[in-house]
């Protein structure tokens, strides 16, 4: 029997799947509902790769607020369609859907008034990168891209900068960019994170490092930008996943946590030629 590992949890998206060749063999990864499922990637019937398939998904996820705080855009999956809608609060009116297309994408801020949506989307080279949607016009344009993997921008308060993750450096890291404008990136996170949050005055920035500690960096970002050594905070005990699980109150002392009831924290591991290790 032998064990290989193939990815880290948190680079599989809940609902998402995703073709690896491990040791030869071509294997396919699905994740659904926080449990991972391995299988052979081939169609029994058809011959053809599972992977250049899609699932068929009836979910509505990843809601963010205008900044006005009177709309909601959030990221909707239908059969193979992605999208993105938005909702007045309170439930007048009817959804307005920005975006529909044949690939994942996910919302991950909303800044101005009616403004810019960011948002992830998986990209030709099955690494995502950062985009942003105009509530007015719909017109989309790259905000950051590469070969490596680019998601989960959030702007600062006052809009002047964003901050994202990025594997350009092989794994997870935390950062932050000017916005509108040359400047940066500056590296935040100093042993991976991933899921950064703002506090509302914009002179702290949140993040989950890969050990599932709570972080907190200070920041001095107006026409200029400093950041300080990262803390650890706390433990927060999340689920490992891309989709963001915390939020923030003003003020940046109390948090909103979608707490693990289960420990979600082992890499995804292909074990081969397990029936060997069974007794005969």
């Amino acid at each position: 029997m032998s064990m290989h590992k193939v990815l880290p949890l948190q680079d599989l998206w809940d609902g998402e799947m995703q073709g690896h060749l491990v040791a030869g063999c071509k294997v396919l990864l699905v994740k659904l509902d926080g449990q991972v499922t391995a299988f052979e990637d081939r169609c029994a019937h058809l011959g053809v790769a599972l992977s250049e398939g899609s699932l068929e998904r009836d979910e509505e996820f990843t809601p963010v607020w205008s900044r006005d705080g009177r709309r909601i855009a959030y990221s909707f999956a239908r059969g193979r369609s992605w999208g993105i809608r938005i909702k007045e609060v309170g439930g007048a009116g009817a959804e307005d859907e920005l975006l529909s297309l044949d690939r994942n994408t996910f919302v991950t801020d909303w800044w101005g008034d009616p403004g810019v949506i960011a948002r992830n989307v998986l990209g030709d080279n099955a690494q995502y990168h950062v985009s942003l949607l105009s509530v007015r016009d719909r017109r989309d344009s790259v905000l950051v891209e590469g070969a490596a993997g680019h998601r989960d921008a959030e702007f600062s308060p006052d809009g002047r900068w964003f901050a994202h993750v990025s594997s350009e450096t092989g794994r997870s890291e935390v950062y932050i960019r000017a916005f509108s404008r040359p400047g940066g990136p500056w590296q935040i996170s100093a042993a991976g994170g991933r899921q950064p949050r703002w506090r509302d005055d914009g002179r702290e920035l949140f993040y989950l490092g890969t050990d599932g500690n709570l972080m907190a960096v200070p920041l001095k970002a107006g026409e200029t930008f400093e950041a300080g050594a990262p803390r650890v905070l706390f433990r927060a005990g999340l689920r490992r996943t891309n989709i963001p699980q915390y939020d923030v109150f003003p003020g940046g002392q109390r948090f909103l946590l979608n707490v693990l009831v289960h420990d979600e924290t082992s890499p995804i591991t292909l074990v081969q030629n397990w029936p060997a290790t069974l007794r005969r």
